[in-house]
């Protein structure tokens, strides 16, 4: 079975086993299937976060729960649990439809809400983690049912317990998040600030956040469906702040975040572009021309050739600036 049309980088990969998941039910027959063929698997939701640089010789789950239901409600917030495999870009603007706040900040990321656990996909000031209560679970290996509290979860970077070689036969079914039922909108990150003074609008909503974001992502990024990529591909590196004020003093333009623990995260897609390397290609593998965090497949480019820009990228900036960069994107080998 081709994997190209389930992943956003449209790269022709097969696999020997493929299933959708529609509802739980179906979890006892999937058990005994890998109980009597033993194969590796991989939980696939929109794709947008994955790239396969070769044939997958197991099973791929796509998962497909859907559902939204409300758990608990009081004048102050609200607990919704929403199936795994609901489009998280859906689910965000029904919230803000709603009027509940939390995740308009994450407005427009591809992907589903089973994938915002486990990558704990963040975006202009906010993290998934800031808001799920709890992560539902099946162990694919026994068919028991777990839920994981925040705390187990381990959320960290852009990772989870479930991107970790020990938790990777769990599969998320659900996801419970409390929103706030009287928002406060989070506007500190600059380039929200900007379009708040450029449209003159001094007390946001979260419906204006949720537009703004909207509008800076599809500014510098592309559409997936038009032009294959998985977003960013690389995860902002994290140095100490003697190592970055080092560095600021050769690139005075160097942006920098400092963190509550006295770190500092910097750009990746910046120091990627300082290398010359924004709007480079190869073939049809390249670095997307408006933003150099982005790698695209601009028709037929195989995973090999996705894998070669980014090791090219990772190689660039090690050399020019001594920082690693680290893959946010699941390179499935």
């Amino acid at each position: 079975m081709n994997l190209a049309p389930y992943t956003t980088f449209a790269l022709s990969a097969q696999c020997d086993h493929l299933t959708i998941l529609e509802t739980v039910d179906r979890i006892p027959e999937i058990v005994r299937f890998l109980d009597s063929n033993p194969v590796p698997v991989f939980i696939l939701g929109n794709g947008s976060n994955v790239l396969f640089i070769d044939d997958f010789s197991g099973l791929v789950i796509l998962n497909r729960i859907k559902g939204l239901r409300v758990v608990s409600e009081s004048e102050d917030a609200v607990s919704i649990e929403a199936g795994a495999g609901e489009s998280w870009r859906d689910f965000v603007s029904y919230c803000v439809g709603c009027g509940w706040g939390g995740v308009e900040n994450l407005a427009d990321i591809p992907g589903t809400v089973g994938a915002s656990a486990v990558q704990n996909v963040g975006a202009y000031d906010m993290e998934a983690e800031n808001t799920i209560v709890n992560v539902t679970t099946y162990n694919l290996q026994t068919g028991e049912k777990r839920i994981f509290s925040k705390q187990e979860c381990r959320f960290g970077y852009r990772s989870s317990i479930f991107k970790t070689s020990d938790y990777k036969h769990f599969i998320i079914t659900h996801v419970t998040y409390q929103l706030n039922k009287k928002p406060v909108p989070r506007t500190s990150y600059k380039a929200i600030q900007t379009v708040l003074m450029e449209k003159n609008i001094p007390s946001p909503t979260i419906r204006d956040i949720y537009n703004i974001v909207t509008e800076i992502r599809k500014a510098k990024l592309p559409d997936e469906t038009v032009l294959h990529n998985a977003g960013s591909f690389f995860k902002n590196p994290v140095v100490s702040m003697e190592q970055a004020h080092k560095m600021q003093q050769n690139y005075p333009e160097m942006p920098l975040f400092p963190l509550p623990d006295g770190s500092v995260k910097l750009a990746a897609g910046w120091l990627i572009e300082q290398c010359g390397l924004k709007g480079y290609r190869d073939g049809d593998a390249g670095i997307y021309e408006k933003q150099a965090l982005i790698l695209v497949n601009y028709g037929s480019a195989t995973g090999a050739e996705i894998l070669c820009i980014a090791q090219l990228a990772m190689q660039s900036v090690k050399e020019k600036f001594g920082v690693t960069l680290e893959p946010e994107v699941m390179i499935i080998a």
